[in-house]
Protein backbone atom coordinates (compact mmCIF):
# COMPACT_ATOMS: atom_id res chain seq x y z
CA UNK A 1 0.00 0.00 0.00
CA UNK A 2 2.83 2.40 0.80
CA UNK A 3 4.37 1.70 -2.62
CA UNK A 4 1.15 2.75 -4.29
CA UNK A 5 1.01 5.94 -2.27
CA UNK A 6 4.64 6.66 -3.07
CA UNK A 7 3.97 6.21 -6.78
CA UNK A 8 0.91 8.46 -6.59
CA UNK A 9 2.96 11.14 -4.85
CA UNK A 10 5.41 11.19 -7.78
CA UNK A 11 2.69 11.77 -10.41
CA UNK A 12 3.13 15.26 -11.83
CA UNK A 13 0.29 15.64 -14.30
CA UNK A 14 -3.25 14.47 -14.84
CA UNK A 15 -2.24 12.36 -17.85
CA UNK A 16 0.34 10.47 -15.81
CA UNK A 17 -2.29 9.81 -13.13
CA UNK A 18 -4.71 8.36 -15.67
CA UNK A 19 -1.97 6.19 -17.16
CA UNK A 20 -1.05 5.02 -13.66
CA UNK A 21 -4.67 4.04 -12.95
CA UNK A 22 -4.93 2.14 -16.23
CA UNK A 23 -1.73 0.19 -15.54
CA UNK A 24 -2.75 -0.60 -11.95
CA UNK A 25 -6.20 -1.69 -13.12
CA UNK A 26 -4.59 -4.02 -15.65
CA UNK A 27 -2.36 -5.65 -13.03
CA UNK A 28 -5.20 -6.04 -10.54
CA UNK A 29 -7.48 -7.50 -13.22
CA UNK A 30 -4.78 -9.88 -14.43
CA UNK A 31 -4.10 -11.02 -10.86
CA UNK A 32 -7.79 -11.71 -10.23
CA UNK A 33 -8.04 -13.59 -13.52
CA UNK A 34 -5.12 -15.83 -12.57
CA UNK A 35 -6.48 -16.50 -9.08
CA UNK A 36 -9.96 -17.34 -10.33
CA UNK A 37 -8.58 -19.49 -13.15
CA UNK A 38 -6.66 -21.68 -10.71
CA UNK A 39 -9.47 -21.88 -8.18
CA UNK A 40 -11.43 -24.48 -10.16
CA UNK A 41 -8.48 -26.86 -10.75
CA UNK A 42 -8.95 -30.47 -9.68
CA UNK A 43 -5.82 -32.48 -8.81
CA UNK A 44 -6.17 -36.25 -9.21
CA UNK A 45 -3.17 -37.31 -7.08
CA UNK A 46 -2.61 -39.65 -4.18
CA UNK A 47 -1.06 -38.06 -1.12
CA UNK A 48 1.28 -39.77 1.31
CA UNK A 49 2.48 -37.76 4.31
CA UNK A 50 1.54 -34.54 2.49
CA UNK A 51 3.53 -35.32 -0.68
CA UNK A 52 1.64 -35.76 -3.99
CA UNK A 53 2.14 -38.94 -6.03
CA UNK A 54 0.92 -39.96 -9.48
CA UNK A 55 -2.02 -42.40 -9.22
CA UNK A 56 -0.81 -44.36 -12.30
CA UNK A 57 2.91 -44.95 -11.70
CA UNK A 58 3.14 -44.02 -8.00
CA UNK A 59 6.02 -41.58 -8.55
CA UNK A 60 6.29 -38.24 -6.80
CA UNK A 61 4.87 -35.30 -8.80
CA UNK A 62 4.92 -31.54 -8.40
CA UNK A 63 1.99 -29.13 -8.40
CA UNK A 64 3.92 -26.85 -10.77
CA UNK A 65 3.26 -29.15 -13.71
CA UNK A 66 -0.10 -30.53 -14.75
CA UNK A 67 1.26 -33.91 -15.85
CA UNK A 68 3.51 -36.68 -14.52
CA UNK A 69 7.02 -36.48 -15.98
CA UNK A 70 7.46 -40.25 -15.72
CA UNK A 71 4.34 -41.67 -17.36
CA UNK A 72 2.73 -38.54 -18.88
CA UNK A 73 -0.55 -38.87 -16.94
CA UNK A 74 -2.49 -35.58 -16.89
CA UNK A 75 -3.49 -35.21 -13.23
CA UNK A 76 -4.87 -31.66 -13.32
CA UNK A 77 -8.28 -30.92 -14.83
CA UNK A 78 -10.09 -27.59 -14.96
CA UNK A 79 -13.84 -27.72 -14.47
CA UNK A 80 -16.21 -24.98 -15.48
CA UNK A 81 -18.24 -23.54 -12.63
CA UNK A 82 -21.98 -24.17 -12.90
Amino acid sequence: MTTTLTLLAKVRSEGEFVAFLVVMGFFIGFGLFMILGQSNAHYDVTTKRGVPYCPKCNRQVTYRRDYCRCCGYQFVSYKKKD
